[in-house]
């Protein structure tokens, strides 16, 4: 065997354990994602506050719910766990019982079947932490739900925070000056506890506006501003697009059309209704519409059992742009879609009527949306009706410190801020 062939083999070898070694290192990022099509009206906040982010403090008794509509013609069961996330949505490789003890029984127990509904449903509802187990660990979780019978195949992943807390950013809000009208900056600061010695490199601040995931920030290091003070994002260098208020259509009622619907018609076996067409109007003035943010709210003026006798429409929408788009793709967005920017929720432009159009199935009661516009390559955008400094957004505020002990992403301060409430 001579040294050339050796060299060839000894390389090889080399070049396969650094590309192996490359593979384990990139860890898959956990979305928050609902993959099964029959999974709809999923609602997941804090128990009691179905308008609210998802999260809860450390060592606390509060409860986050999940509530959602399985309309598999085959009844299928679901069990729930839950996984521990860094700062970057990506799974830890930490023992369970690290950030979890206690025995559970993680089936989801609490259902209805729908009654007296032209489409027919299941409804599941589950309260978590369950009485007998604790969550030890601040941080990023992700709930995981997936078919009972069959534990590989996941329906949903539900992201979720649990706070500390123990360090509360302060935030300053300013709309922002001329020079970049049509948005929002932010100046931030925060204390330490006195008895704490902390690395000012391990604070990794993040912000999240309307909780649209895929616009996520991750904002300036921290700078030392005292002797246990911290600031991050001095002028100018935290400057989000105020966008523009939602658009919203009411369906709480089959009978009675509300201000925005069109058109409602009953075409066996199933209601349509339709919207008045959208219009973009990127250079528009700024009008004020009070908005629940890209949330929606199930109700149904036809009962008081929301749960299981709420029905399920088809709602019609169509946005005129003028002409359609060459190298973007229009999407319809909002919490009712996940806040994702999938096919399923991708509008096809319509040469006869020239608008994009997109017909869903949802449940009875009040919706905000909006619609992003994704180039083909690059980023996606939410402002197609315009920006805005005056536009009332959520904001919300993640403080992580990296435990080097652990090498976790503890989340030791959230704050939720919304610009109309200042």
């Amino acid at each position: 065997m001579n040294h050339q062939y050796l060299h060839r083999i000894l390389f090889s070898t080399v070049w396969l354990f650094v590309l192996s070694a490359e593979a384990q290192s990139q860890r898959l990022i956990l979305n928050d994602t609902i993959y099964d099509d029959q999974i709809l009206s999923v609602s997941f906040h804090r128990e009691g506050f179905p308008l609210s982010i998802p999260f809860i403090y450390l060592s606390s008794d509060e409860h986050l719910e999940l509530i959602f509509d399985d309309l598999s013609p085959v009844q299928r069961d679901f069990s729930w766990q839950l996984v521990y996330c860094n700062r970057f949505w990506e799974e830890e490789k930490i023992p369970k019982q690290e950030y979890m003890e206690g025995f559970l029984d993680n089936r989801i127990y609490d259902v209805k079947t729908s009654s007296n509904t032209t489409v027919s449903y299941r409804n599941f509802r589950l309260l978590f932490p369950a009485e007998n187990m604790q969550i030890l660990l601040s941080g990023n979780y992700v709930l995981r739900i997936y078919l009972a019978d069959h534990p590989e195949q996941t329906v949903m992943e539900k992201r979720f925070y649990v706070t500390e807390n123990s360090v509360v950013p302060e935030i300053e809000y300013r709309m922002a000056e001329e020079q970049s009208a049509g948005s929002q900056s932010f100046e931030i600061s925060w204390d330490t506890p006195a008895q704490k010695n902390v690395n000012p490199d391990n604070f990794h601040l993040y912000a999240l506006q309307n909780l649209r995931w895929q616009f996520e920030k991750e904002l300036p290091k921290a700078r030392p501003s005292g002797k246990k003070s911290f600031t991050c994002c001095l002028p100018g260098e935290c400057v989000f697009e105020g966008g523009n208020e939602y658009l919203n259509f009411d369906i709480k009622s089959r009978r009675y059309q509300s201000p925005r619907i069109k058109e409602m018609v009953f075409k066996p076996p199933y209601y349509h209704i339709y919207i008045y067409d959208d219009k973009m109007d990127p250079y528009g003035p700024y009008f004020f519409t009070e908005d629940i943010n890209g949330n929606f709210l199930i109700e149904s003026n036809e009962t008081e059992k929301d749960r299981n006798e709420a029905d399920y429409v088809y709602v019609h929408f169509s946005l005129n742009t003028g002409q359609p788009f060459i190298d973007e793709d229009v999407y319809l967005y909002g919490a009712f879609t996940n806040r994702n920017l999938t096919d399923k929720y991708r509008m096809q432009y319509n040469f006869r009527t020239r608008n994009y159009e997109i017909s869903l199935l949802l449940k009875q009661g009040y919706y905000n949306y909006e619609y992003i516009l994704k180039q083909k390559k690059g980023a996606p955008s939410y402002t197609m009706n315009g920006s805005h400094a005056e536009t009332g957004n959520e904001y919300l505020f993640l403080l992580y410190y990296t435990d080097e002990t652990r090498a976790n992403d503890r989340l030791i301060g959230l704050k939720v801020y919304n610009t109309l409430q200042r």
